[in-house]
């Protein structure tokens, strides 16, 4: 492990780069899986790239060929754009629905600055466009050879609509981005504006019933973790019961102060923590707003 980087080796050539910067009380992690054709598995914000850059020359990678993005928000896409002129070989990998948003980043600015503020590229750097003929558009279940590894690209709608998972088949490990929650006490992740409670737990039931043999999952916020099968279900229960709680809540009128107070109270009768308060206003923040829209609709 390279400490001075946050660097370590989690599997076959898989290597994890943690952050120095936190989003929602949890670490920022890239995946930079080296061999004959190097990949790079969510770049983070760009002004992660000296990080970045720093752990490609210590694992004498000078070009990469694939940049993979597990999804459009600011913490996984934000320096995608900047990584890819310094790697001008590299095909960057995006959900063809949503592509048009890494072509031209400019809605995506404007939510950011809503989450993260106004000035929030003075923070995490700019958010620079991919050129159009460096994109790879994977349909659901395409399979992308790079080097001696295969890699299937899984769409798993619910945190985002454009959100991918990727399938090392090598290690038969996931790079599940958010798309599992937090692991640990796996804290469902429903950001507010694009999370779809429904089509969240539908992924995880997704992934259980293709019988992927999956031996570990890739947390873009959290470390490799072993035992998939049971973590995929557990986030899906996760969801339902979060949702629950959150319901019940708007049901009885409260407002999303004292629903803030049930979630985290929740949290800590299940699992003893105590969850950065950001986390649980995003979490209960994303839940009301499903259950609002949900209601306008029916």
């Amino acid at each position: 492990m390279n400490t001075a980087l946050n660097l370590s080796e989690v599997a076959d050539n898989i290597y994890r780069l943690e952050l120095p910067i936190y989003f929602v009380g949890y670490p920022a992690v890239i995946y930079i899986i080296n061999g004959p054709a190097p990949v790079l598995v969510d770049p983070g914000p760009a002004s992660a790239i000296p990080a970045i850059q720093e752990a490609l020359a210590h694992l004498s990678i000078k070009q990469l060929d694939y940049i993979f993005l597990t999804h459009l928000h600011m913490d996984h896409f934000g320096g995608a754009g900047a990584l890819s002129k310094l790697h001008l070989k590299a095909k960057v990998a995006v959900h063809p629905q949503y592509a048009k948003h890494a072509i031209n980043p400019s809605r995506l600015r404007s939510v950011f600055k809503i989450i993260w503020g106004a000035d929030f590229e003075s923070r995490f750097g700019k958010v620079e466009a991919v050129s159009k003929d460096r994109l790879l558009l994977p349909a659901d279940g395409d399979v992308v050879a790079a080097g001696d590894r295969e890699y299937q690209f899984i769409y798993t709608p619910g945190h985002a609509p454009h959100h991918m998972a990727i399938l090392d088949r090598q290690t038969k490990g996931l790079f599940c981005g958010e798309a599992l929650g937090v692991p640990d006490f796996q804290m469902p992740a429903a950001p507010p504006n694009s999370f779809d409670m429904d089509a969240y737990i539908a992924s995880s039931h997704k992934l259980l019933a293709m019988k992927l043999g999956l031996e570990m999952l890739y947390y873009s916020h959290g470390t490799a973790e072993r035992e998939p099968e049971a973590l995929i279900a557990r986030n899906a229960e996760n969801a339902r019961v979060f949702g629950e709680v959150v319901r019940e809540g708007i049901a009885l009128g409260e407002k999303s102060e004292a629903i803030c107070r049930r979630v985290d109270e929740h949290a800590f009768k299940m699992y003893g923590v105590r969850l950065p308060e950001r986390a649980v206003s995003v979490t209960a923040a994303g839940f009301i707003l499903f259950y609002n829209e949900k209601a306008l609709l029916s």
